[in-house]
């Protein structure tokens, strides 16, 4: 493709494009590279990807033989739309966003439409899949590099809907430019990070902005941002507790084996019913519902194929080891761990156990409050590493300011998790918190392979094999 197709402007030279990169380092012999950086660095990078052979570079700098942008990145996405021929074209996007329960909601949302004749995609933080295909995911929200060749593919597979996670990290850095969204999805805003927006409000203000891409909105009506979203942008909004919502939850009974209610909205009623408790679960799961119905889908015939939904991988997800259960859930945030803890202590266990840790060089006010958090609620924990990056562990673990007897510190995570297996007895259950689906582990300038379910079910297997030890 030409270069001034790929830019959408007129060229006096307009060599062919074989590819698009803003990485310097990625260049390779007739790329169009983006160039992000400033000053000196901005001089280094365009050197580079000059003696690399770039056929063109843009650059938000005024350097010799680059074309100038005012936004780099806003014109990188675009570029990208253009380089892959705009694949979103002729199918509808869903956008959801919010602190926790992205990765829930848009993942039963895109059960809910391929069980209702609407074959769809989902893009997020767990992986990427369409039909029989997936992914892994690297991000919530992908580069656009990657982001537009995955909306190819599920165009080409016959998707006529995508569900998509929209990070407050990709909406800032305009990975989401161009898009028209069919529908926006906020579940809620809580702290979470503040080492990159600052404030809560900026954090919100980052948020917010993707509702200018949408047709139409839906938003959680018993979170107070999410009444702005309501009121600003005229978005639909469901409820747990107030009628004056768009969808209300009425009728709502759970046990330690699930919860059921009824979801009245539009005109419509559905009963519906999930195998845990929690208010999170239920939230999560109305979202989904009037999502579907906005989109199209009778109330009813998207709670019945509610039912059929895969488990969520990471989200409150349970395996089973005989006389005891391990629960592992994403919750790296004091709020997010706050909901599974309740909901932990709604499954009765006769006692409680935590394993979990707050990321290095990330949000470091938030790790008293997740450390507060865990021991209102577990009998016993252990504090131990979650992708400390290159932060010292000890400045981590000074972070918490906590003194309980009940926390143990233990670095090596593999550890950690088999001293708290030892603990469980018949009717415990213990709570892994930070990791989630993820099955590696970010240490000092390197990643390693670790799954948390491997461990698990190596230890019940040497347990059964050995009983006694």
């Amino acid at each position: 493709m030409k270069c001034s197709q790929i830019l959408n402007r007129v060229l006096d030279v307009d060599p062919e494009i074989s590819g698009l990169t803003q990485d310097s380092r990625q260049v390779r012999p007739g790329n169009l590279f983006f160039c992000h950086g400033v000053g000196e660095q901005a001089v280094r990078y365009c050197e580079e990807a000059k003696e690399k052979g770039a056929a063109g570079i843009v650059c938000g700098e005024n350097l010799e033989g680059t074309l100038f942008s005012e936004d780099v990145r806003r014109d990188y996405s675009l570029a990208c739309q253009r380089f892959w021929r705009e694949p979103q074209k002729d199918m509808k996007l869903i956008a959801v966003t919010g602190t926790n329960g992205k990765s829930s909601v848009a993942w039963q949302l895109q059960h809910l439409l391929n069980c209702c004749g609407k074959p769809c995609g989902l893009i997020g933080t767990i992986c990427s899949k369409w039909g029989s295909k997936e992914v892994a995911s690297a991000y919530t929200t992908p580069d656009a590099s990657q982001l537009y060749p995955l909306l190819a593919q599920m165009k080409a597979d016959g998707c006529t809907h995508v569900v998509l996670e929209a990070s407050s990290q990709a909406i800032a850095q305009q990975r989401l430019a161009g898009l028209s969204f069919e529908l926006g999805i906020f579940t809620n805003l809580s702290r979470d990070h503040l080492d990159q927006h600052g404030t809560m409000e900026e954090y919100f203000n980052v948020k917010q902005n993707i509702f200018t891409q949408c047709k139409q909105g839906l938003c959680n009506h018993d979170d107070q941002f999410g009444m702005i979203i309501r009121e600003k942008y005229h978005a639909a909004s469901y409820s747990l507790y107030s009628d004056a919502a768009d969808y209300t939850v009425y009728q709502r009974l759970s046990s330690p084996l699930g919860s059921r209610f009824c979801l009245v909205g539009n005109q419509e009623i559905a009963r519906v019913q999930l195998d845990s408790p929690g208010d999170f679960i239920a939230s999560n799961a109305a979202a989904a519902l009037a999502a579907a119905n906005l989109l199209g889908i009778p109330l009813q015939a998207a709670a019945d194929a509610l039912g059929s939904c895969p488990p969520i991988p990471g989200r409150a997800e349970r395996l089973d080891c005989g006389d005891f259960t391990v629960m592992i859930d994403y919750a790296h945030s004091s709020d997010g761990a706050e909901k599974i803890l309740q909901l932990a202590k709604q499954l009765q266990p006769k006692h409680l156990y935590v394993v979990f840790g707050c990321a290095g060089e990330r949000d470091r006010g938030d790790r008293p409050l997740m450390a507060e958090a865990v021991l209102r609620y577990a009998d016993q924990a252990i504090f131990t590493a979650d992708n400390p990056r290159n932060e010292a562990w000890r400045q981590i673990c000074s972070d918490l300011n906590c003194n309980d007897e009940s926390l143990e510190f233990q670095y090596d995570r593999r550890c950690a998790i088999e001293t708290a297996l030892n603990w469980c007895e018949d009717g415990d259950l213990l709570l892994l918190l930070g990791k989630g689906h993820e099955a590696y582990q970010v240490l000092d300038n390197r990643t390693i392979y670790f799954s948390e379910r491997e461990i698990v079910y190596e230890f019940c297997k040497k347990k059964q094999a050995n009983p006694l030890k």
